[in-house]
């Protein structure tokens, strides 16, 4: 899988979740991990970013609520 949408756009002010299916190749600061039926997820202002890798890259796919 590679990255379909250009990195999701950071900006001052608030902030509403990016859809599922954006990509990122990289995670908001402060985004918090947790580990759901052995899969790691990383949440940050009511998203969820699933990591994947594409060759040596990592990148971040936005994905429904993993709970």
């Amino acid at each position: 899988m590679t990255p379909a949408s250009p990195d999701i756009p950071r900006s001052e002010g608030p902030q509403q979740a990016p859809p599922i299916g954006a990509t990122t190749s990289t995670l908001p600061s402060g985004a918090v991990s947790q580990t759901v039926n052995g899969v790691t997820y990383y949440s940050f202002g009511g998203a969820y970013y699933r990591p994947y890798y594409s060759g040596s890259s990592v990148f971040y796919e936005v994905v429904a609520n993993p709970a």
